[in-house]
């Protein structure tokens, strides 16, 4: 049974973010470290290990085509497509962020022939395809190298002169 001329018991609330009191001998510097230790401990490692845009595996189901203007134009630029993919991981749409008009339709139909892993929903993912030109090959056909899963360079060698000055 409780006594009703006592006085209730004491709570406390805050309306805002809570400030740690100070510890007695505790600097400043320590006082911080204390602070990012305590928030480190609370964030799971989960997201400092998640792949971005959940992209683990990817197949690419088009050949890559470098065009042949842009070949004779000695084009070279990167285009940066918005990807989304749908939960099966197939490409669902995507727009053209920036890149020479010249390139940007090779890009986009070598991109439209990706098959991602399949996620727990649609995700939006910046695509990086590099349109370059090697001094150093002979292969007219254009081939990709993958750096990571959002960026490829698409590398054919550079045309041959049209005409010589040796005349």
């Amino acid at each position: 049974m409780t006594n009703s001329n006592s006085p209730p018991a004491p709570q406390s609330f805050s309306l805002g973010p809570h400030t740690p009191t100070p510890k007695p001998g505790l600097s400043p510097r320590g006082m911080l470290f204390l602070c990012a230790a305590t928030i480190l401990a609370a964030t799971p490692s989960a997201h400092a290990q998640t792949a971005p845009c959940g992209l683990t595996s990817m197949t690419e189901t088009v050949v890559p085509h470098y065009p042949p203007i842009a070949r004779m134009a000695q084009i070279q630029d990167n285009v940066v497509l918005m990807v989304i993919f749908a939960q099966s991981g197939k490409v669902e749409s995507l727009r053209v962020i920036t890149g020479n008009p010249v390139v940007q339709a090779a890009a986009i139909a070598f991109v439209q022939g990706w098959q991602a892993n399949a996620f727990t929903g649609p995700r939006e993912c910046p695509i990086v395809i590099r349109f370059r030109l090697d001094r150093d090959s002979t292969d007219l056909d254009a081939h990709a190298v993958r750096s990571d899963l959002q960026h490829v360079a698409l590398h054919s060698a550079f045309p041959e002169p049209m005409y010589s000055d040796s005349h």
